[in-house]
């Protein structure tokens, strides 16, 4: 049966700088489960490489769901880049996985 899985984004600062962070930082999927973000507007998520996503790469807007598609293998890890709060940062803490 699939989840739906709600990810929390929020801007953070360390010692190199601003990232932006996702709660939770690794988050473990399946076929068939919808992804959700949420964080402050404007806010989008997208995947500039592959995407674990049948509806591609994005951008996905706050609170707009992307379902898992299958065929995915369990070393696959997916980063997303995130514009958040009108900041947009290469760095990203969390990745999605099968």
């Amino acid at each position: 049966m699939a989840d739906i899985r709600a990810i929390t984004v929020s801007l953070q600062e360390d010692a190199q700088g601003q990232l932006h962070v996702c709660e939770p930082t690794s988050q473990k999927v399946n076929p068939g489960d919808r992804v959700s973000w949420t964080g402050m507007e404007p806010f989008l998520v997208f995947f500039p490489d592959k995407t674990p996503f049948e509806e591609g790469r994005g951008p996905f807007r706050n609170g707009e769901r992307a379902t898992v598609r299958g065929g995915l293998r369990e070393e696959d890890s997916f980063t997303p880049q995130i514009l958040n709060n009108g900041v947009f940062l290469k760095r990203t803490k969390g990745d999605i996985h099968p």
